[in-house]
């Protein structure tokens, strides 16, 4: 299966509670850096930038091309 039309699949069929993956994200990085973890805050920190930008990429591909499952 093509890299593309594995985006398309996984965009076409995004659950809406996707976004909960960063949210949860950035609560666990929160709790990281109020205990003193800064290394493990940072780390979760940019991990979660990465999931949301695939996140607003794949919901605007969803957005795009499937109008219809919005």
């Amino acid at each position: 299966m093509a890299a593309s039309s594995r985006f398309d699949r996984v965009a076409r069929e995004l659950p809406p509670g996707a976004f909960s993956l960063v949210m949860a994200t950035g609560i666990v990085s929160t709790a990281a850096q109020l205990l003193g973890w800064d290394t493990i805050s940072w780390t979760l920190f940019l991990l979660n930038v990465v999931f949301y930008i695939a996140l607003v990429a794949l919901l605007a591909t969803r957005c795009l091309r499937y109008p219809e499952r919005m």
